[in-house]
C-alpha cells in the first residue's frame, strides 16, 4: 500500500481541528466553526464572547457606546461573527499598546472553542486508529523474520568443564549467554512488537492531549513505511554488508537508499528497544543484533555456517556482548575431550621428565604448581621458563612442539593440504630463541582454523557486538591480522583438559579501532 492510502481525505482534513496556540488562532477557529455548532453551544459562545469583549475593553481602557443586546436565534451566527471581530480588534489594539498576552483571555477562548474541536478531532483520531492497525499488521511478519534469522546468532555451545583452566570464566560466560539467548529466542519478536507499540502509543496519546492530529498522522505513517521497508524491501543487504571489513548497523542503515529519510524513526526504535528487551524477557539479546535482523534482508539457518545469506553465502556468526568473552572457532572434525594423557607425552618428549622449579626437581606434566600448561598466556609463560633451562633448545624444536600439540585436537586434518600449509605458519609464534608468543599464536591458530572453515564450504565470519551494533567481517584467513588491528579481540587458545569445549580461541568485538 502507498502513502496516500493512509492519508486522510481532503474533506476529513478540513473537518478536523488542530490545537490553536494563540488567542488570535482561537478566534479564527470560532469564526470558522461556530455555524456548525448546536443552538445551545452557539448561545454559550455568543455570551462568552460578549463577556470577553467587555473584559478586554476595561483591560486596555477602550470606551465604546455599543450596547449589549440579546439577539434573535435567526441571526446568531452573524452576531457571533461580529463579536469575534470585536474581540479580534481589541486583541490587535492590545498588541499595539504593547500589552503582554493575557492568560485569562487565552483560557476563556480555549474553553469556548472546546466543543467546536471535538467533532473534527474525532475524524482525526479515527484516521490515527486506522494507521495504527496497519502498523500492527506487520508484527507477525517481523517477528517471524527475526526469530528465524536469530537462530544463527545463538548457536549451541558446550559448557566448559575444566574449572582450573585460565579462561574458564570467559568460556563459561559465552556458553551461558548463548544458552540464554536460545531459550529467549521466541521472545525477541515480542520485544520488537512492544517497541513498535510503545512508539505508536506515545504519538497517539500526545495527539489525544493536544489534538495535533495531522502531525501525529505524519509520524505514524513514517513508522508504518519504515516497517513496510523492513518486511518488503529491507534497508540493509546482508551480502553487501559482509563484503565490507567493518562498520556498524547504524552506518549500514544510513548508507542505504532510504535510510536517511527514516533515520529519526530508526534512532527512536533503537532507544526504546534497549528498554523493552528486558521487559519482554529477551534480555540476553542486544538491540544491535535485533536491529540488524529487522533491517536486513531475511537470513536462514546455514547448511555449513550459522546463517545463509540471500545469495547463498555461508556465514559463521560470532555474537557476544563482551569482546573478552567471545565466540569459539569451531571446525567440524576437531576432536574434543580430555587430552591430558596424550599431551603429557608431548610435553615429556620436548621438555624431559623433570625441570627445576625453585631449586627443586619437579615432574613435567599438564598440571604444574604454577598452573596448567595449556596454550594460554600463563601456560606459555611457564613453558618459556622451562626453555631458559634447556641449553639445546632452539626455534625448530619449539615449532615442532607446537605442531605436535596442536595436532592432538586437529588430528583428523593432518595430511590435508590446507592444514599442512596453515600449521607451518605457527613458526610466527616463536622467536629466534624458541620462546613462545601468545598473541602471535592466537592469530596464526585463528588463521589455521579459518583456512579449515573455508575448506568446509564456509565463506565468511561475521563478528558482531549485539549491544553496540559494531561488526567486523573476515572473508579470508589473510585478513586476520588486519581484523585484529581494527578491533577483533582474541582470547584463550587450547585447553587440553576441558572435556566439552572445542580446543580453539574465542573472538569478539567491542568498539572499533578506527
Amino acid at each position: 500500500m502507498r502513502f496516500n492510502q493512509f492519508k486522510l481525505t481532503e474533506d476529513e482534513v478540513q473537518q478536523q481541528v488542530q490545537q490553536p496556540k494563540t488567542a488570535e488562532e482561537y478566534v479564527d477557529l470560532i469564526q470558522d466553526k461556530a455555524d456548525e455548532a448546536p443552538d445551545d453551544v452557539q448561545r454559550n459562545i455568543l455570551n462568552a464572547l460578549e463577556r470577553l469583549k467587555e473584559y478586554l475593553k476595561k483591560k486596555i481602557e477602550v470606551q465604546t457606546k455599543n450596547p449589549v443586546s440579546t439577539p434573535s436565534q435567526e441571526g446568531i451566527e452573524d452576531d457571533i461573527t461580529k463579536k469575534a471581530n470585536d474581540v479580534e480588534y481589541l486583541l490587535e489594539l492590545a498588541k499595539e499598546k504593547g500589552l503582554p498576552e493575557d492568560p485569562k483571555t487565552l483560557a476563556v477562548l480555549r474553553q469556548v472553542a472546546g466543543p467546536l474541536m471535538k467533532a473534527g478531532a474525532q475524524v482525526g483520531h479515527q484516521g490515527l486508529d486506522k494507521i495504527e492497525k496497519e502498523i500492527e499488521s506487520y508484527y507477525d511478519a517481523l517477528s517471524n523474520k527475526i526469530t528465524k534469522g536469530g537462530k544463527g546468532f545463538a548457536p549451541v555451545v558446550e559448557l566448559p568443564d575444566n574449572k582450573d583452566a585460565d579462561g574458564y570464566e570467559e568460556a563459561m560466560a559465552y556458553a551461558r549467554e548463548m544458552a540464554q539467548k536460545r531459550s529467549e529466542l521466541s521472545k525477541t519478536g515480542l520485544a520488537v512488537r512492544q517497541t513498535i507499540a510503545d512508539m505508536t502509543n506515545v504519538i497517539i496519546q500526545k495527539a489525544r492531549r493536544t489534538e495535533e492530529i495531522l502531525e501525529a498522522e505524519k509520524e505514524l505513517i513514517k513508522i508504518k513505511e519504515f516497517l513496510q521497508y523492513c518486511v518488503e524491501d529491507p534497508f540493509i543487504n546482508f551480502d553487501t554488508m559482509i563484503s565490507k571489513p567493518q562498520g556498524t548497523v547504524e552506518q549500514e542503515f544510513q548508507s542505504s537508499a532510504n535510510g536517511k529519510k527514516y533515520l529519526e524513526v530508526f534512532k527512536n526504535f533503537g532507544n526504546i528497544l534497549g528498554r523493552t528487551i528486558d521487559q519482554s524477557g529477551a534480555g540476553a539479546w542486544g538491540p544491535g543484533e535485533l536491529g540488524l535482523l529487522m533491517l536486513s534482508d531475511p537470513v536462514k539457518k546455514g547448511s555449513k555456517g550459522d546463517i545463509e545469506t540471500g545469495s547463498g553465502k555461508q556465514v559463521e556468526v560470532k555474537a557476544s556482548k563482551k569482546a573478552g568473552s567471545g565466540a569459539r572457532l569451531n571446525v567440524d572434525k576437531a576432536k574434543k575431550g580430555n587430552m591430558v594423557k596424550d599431551y603429557n607425552k608431548v610435553l615429556t618428549k620436548y621438555f624431559g621428565n623433570t625441570v627445576m622449579v625453585d631449586d627443586e626437581k619437579v615432574q613435567v606434566q599438564h598440571q604444574m604448581e604454577q598452573g596448567q600448561l595449556n596454550f594460554t598466556t600463563r601456560g606459555f609463560n611457564i613453558l618459556n621458563s622451562f626453555i631458559d633451562q634447556l641449553p639445546k633448545w632452539n626455534k625448530a624444536k619449539a615449532i615442532s612442539f607446537l605442531k605436535d600439540a596442536v595436532g592432538l585436537p586437529m588430528e583428523n586434518y593432518i595430511g590435508t593440504s590446507d592444514y599442512d600449509k596453515g600449521i607451518d605458519n605457527l613458526s610466527r609464534a616463536v622467536d629466534e630463541k624458541g620462546r613462545f608468543n601468545m598473541p602471535a599464536f592466537q592469530r596464526e591458530y585463528t588463521k589455521l582454523l579459518f583456512t579449515i572453515y573455508q575448506s568446509e564450504m564456509l565463506d565468511a565470519i561475521l563478528i558482531i557486538n549485539p549491544i553496540m551494533g559494531t561488526f567486523l567481517v573476515m572473508n579470508s584467513p589473510d585478513e586476520v591480522d588486519d581484523t585484529v588491528n581494527r578491533g577483533m579481540v582474541i582470547t584463550g587458545g587450547i585447553d587440553f583438559k576441558d572435556g566439552q569445549s572445542t580446543k580453539s580461541p574465542q573472538i569478539g568485538v567491542g568498539a572499533l579501532a578506527n
